[in-house]
């Protein structure tokens, strides 16, 4: 080494690089810099605006889907039913409760379409069932035309209102206290389970279990008398037979001649054709 050339101490080495490193600094937050950076932020909010627009439709649409599919699709107690539910106090009607489950698997055909079924039951150790046919109300008797003496002309005969087994249930589940509903005139059978089922044209659907307790075939006749809301008069379907296999089931589905039904009562006896001598008192 030469004696002419100075030793840099280390400090000096220091200085000179802070220097050097101070002096670029200004040229990183140069005014040009900060105008170039701007015009990003602004597009970045503008961005974010259309990706919370688009959020929001698709928030609405997806909604608006749930609904139409599932929303649309609860069961829901039709008014004329409400009377069953919460009876007002000028009312005899029986309260029922409101359930979500049902042992008629058969009712689920008579569901509305697009409507949730409710849950199915299988009750276990009850014997072979059967299902009856709808018990409907049978047509008015249709009248001999009528002649006017005058001028001769025919007036037609009115068409019989009978009211259609149709797939509106609305899948409400009303369940009564059986025994306030029914009336057995044989120690043969016992109804184990009634469900209102409410239409959504006002009528009803009555279900009925009933169990042979013999260990043979039974045949019994049922009916189901129906009275409307402030009407004293009570209708009834007429009797029809079913044949119930031993220590099994029969499910009977009555519809309702009317709307806006507050009471109804099961009917059931032997047949007339099975009753034996000292049984007379049970027709």
């Amino acid at each position: 080494m030469s004696k002419n050339t100075p030793i840099r101490k280390p400090s000096e080495r220091t200085a000179k690089s802070s220097t050097r490193s101070t002096t670029r600094s200004p040229s990183r937050s140069s005014p040009q810099s900060s105008a170039r950076r701007a015009p990003s932020s602004s597009i970045n909010k503008a961005e974010l605006k259309k990706l919370v627009m688009v959020l929001v439709m698709v928030l609405v649409l997806t909604g608006g889907l749930v609904w139409y599919f599932f929303g649309s699709r609860a069961p829901r107690l039709p008014e004329q039913a409400k009377i069953l539910v919460e009876p007002p106090p000028d009312s005899n009607a029986i309260p029922h409760t409101t359930e979500k489950e049902t042992v008629f698997e058969a009712s689920v055909e008579y569901l509305s379409p697009r409507t949730f079924a409710p849950k199915i039951v299988v009750e276990e150790n009850i014997g072979e069932g059967t299902v009856a046919p709808p018990h409907v109300p049978k047509p008015k008797v249709r009248r001999a035309p009528v002649v006017d003496p005058e001028t001769g002309a025919v007036e037609p005969v009115p068409e019989p209102d009978i009211p259609e087994v149709v797939k509106n249930w609305s899948g409400v589940v009303l369940v009564p206290e059986v025994a306030r509903v029914s009336k057995a005139y044989t120690s043969s059978v016992a109804l184990s389970r009634v469900e209102a089922h409410p239409l959504k044209n006002g009528r009803l659907h009555v279900w009925v279990r009933m169990r042979n307790k013999m260990g043979y075939p039974v045949e019994v006749e049922k009916d189901c008398r129906f009275r409307a809301y402030h009407e004293r008069v009570h209708n009834r379907l007429g009797f029809e037979s079913v044949s119930i296999p031993a220590r099994g089931y029969a499910d009977v589905m009555f519809l309702s001649p009317d709307a806006s039904i507050e009471e109804y009562t099961i009917l059931v006896r032997l047949a007339r054709d099975k009753v034996g001598e000292g049984d007379e008192d049970l027709l």
